[in-house]
């Protein structure tokens, strides 16, 4: 992960979780020292409305990672567990 910030790739975390698992989602990525910004989003009832805006192909398999241009343009779409060269190489 410091690979890609020192190359100047931002990194977030973004959890569809419910609030109520908000506190396990922070404590998880720190126990992994994953010291990044962190958000969880409020989807509502309609999870899949939300799914669809990220990636039109995600079905909501968990974890999932996404990989964006500064200008919002989705680049690669990583499905499953997903080790830190796989994304080295799709922030490349």
């Amino acid at each position: 992960m410091r690979k890609l910030q020192r190359r100047g790739v931002t990194v977030v975390f973004v959890s569809l979780d419910p609030d109520a698992k908000r506190k396990q989602v922070g404590a998880f990525l720190r126990k992994a020292g994953l010291d990044v910004p962190q958000y969880v989003l409020k989807t509502g009832a309609d999870a899949g409305h939300t799914m669809q805006l990220i990636d039109p192909d995600w079905e909501g398999q968990l974890p999932s990672t996404f990989v964006y241009r500064k200008d919002g343009q989705r680049v690669r779409s990583l499905i499953g567990r997903t080790d830190f060269e796989a994304l080295d190489d799709a922030a490349s």
